[in-house]
């Protein structure tokens, strides 16, 4: 029998990058890493309802053939993959995992408590934050560890930090180009800054996939953003770090309703960015104001424009924080991360 199967969105076919498909393989690799290839299977839930039928006999081998059973649903995908794992266990009494990706859990739980007495079977529910760990306890999920997102990066040393002193500053937004990740916002508040310096001050470039549903929304914002903004397509994984220490600050005034810990701003800590976030969600809790980066009212374009006037006035400022965004990012390495869950595994 092997240690572990791992029911997720690989989508290895489309080989695509976003916050599911990452945070799934760094999973499987990592525990992979730890127990061998051979202890590991690996379930691709990619396709949705086109592989109900395949899932249906997948997800019975899983837990037949395995000791622990690890799931990384979406929110469609947990109202089937829960239910039909929890169901199959009742023959086996395997260890049955949920790593939750993305801030939405207990919402969705509260929505669709008809879920709630399969959620409660599992052994463990892992959430990336403490927020989340308590709103689940609220549902009555007491079986909760935090096991915050992770990224396998190269973290900068101080030597490497970059992005000082530019004139004029960079900034940029490094995540799925949709409007509920505050694009027109960003827009807006560096618009307003370099309107109220008399000069161009601040620039904007935007990186990350634009889904086909938010292209009619993009093609129009393109028409409209002016010459110091600009899309820059999407980046590589493995290249985020290098992209990003040539920047001033990350923007991210998010107001995503699944928001948890995002991928974007362990990218940014890890290349000594510090974080202009909304106090969206987590967001607060993850950047601390003034340490690794500074937090604003949610839609608060004047305040973000502020922000950005203020670092203007003192890039050297900047210095300092920098080194606090690398040494926070060593938190979120896999490594480190993995031995949570590890330590539940039988």
């Amino acid at each position: 029998m092997r240690k572990i199967s791992i029911i997720g969105n690989f989508d290895i076919k489309n080989n695509s990058y976003n916050g599911q498909t990452i945070k799934t393989r760094i999973v499987a690799d990592e525990l992979e890493s730890l127990y061998g290839a051979s202890e590991i299977k690996r379930v691709d839930t990619a396709g949705g309802k086109s592989v109900v039928l395949r899932l249906l006999f997948q997800l019975f081998g899983c837990v037949m053939g395995s000791r622990n059973v690890i799931i990384l649903p979406a929110q469609n995908g947990i109202k089937v993959i829960l239910p039909l794992v929890v169901i199959y266990n009742l023959l086996f009494s395997r260890r049955i995992h949920y790593v939750v990706i993305g801030g939405w859990l207990a919402e969705l739980l509260q929505r669709n408590r008809w879920l709630l007495p399969f959620a409660k079977r599992l052994h463990m529910i892992y959430p990336e934050t403490q927020n989340m760990k308590t709103a689940l306890a609220a549902l009555g999920l007491h079986c909760v560890k935090v096991m915050p997102n992770c990224k396998p990066l190269h973290i900068l040393s101080a030597d490497e930090l970059a992005g000082c002193n530019l004139r004029p500053m960079r900034f940029c937004i490094f995540s799925r180009i949709t409007p509920t990740k505050g694009i027109d916002d960003a827009v807006q508040a560096v618009s307003l800054a370099n309107e109220k310096a008399g000069s161009t001050i601040a620039t904007l470039d935007l990186y990350g996939n634009v889904e086909e549903t938010d292209r009619a929304w993009f093609d129009t914002l393109q028409t409209k953003i002016p010459n110091f903004v600009k899309y820059c397509g999407k980046v590589a994984f493995d290249k985020s770090v290098y992209t990003l220490k040539e920047y001033t600050a990350l923007l991210f005034p998010t107001y995503y309703p699944g928001e948890g810990l995002a991928g974007t701003v362990i990218d940014a800590f890890a290349a000594g960015l510090p974080v202009v976030a909304s106090d969206w969600h987590d967001n607060a809790n993850i950047i601390t104001d003034g340490k690794n980066g500074f937090v604003f009212p949610t839609h608060d374009v004047n305040r973000l424009a502020e922000i950005i006037l203020d670092i203007y006035k003192c890039q050297d400022s900047l210095v300092p924080m920098k080194l606090n965004c690398i040494h926070s990012a060593q938190a979120y390495l896999p490594p480190f991360v993995i031995k949570i869950i590890a330590a539940e595994l039988a």
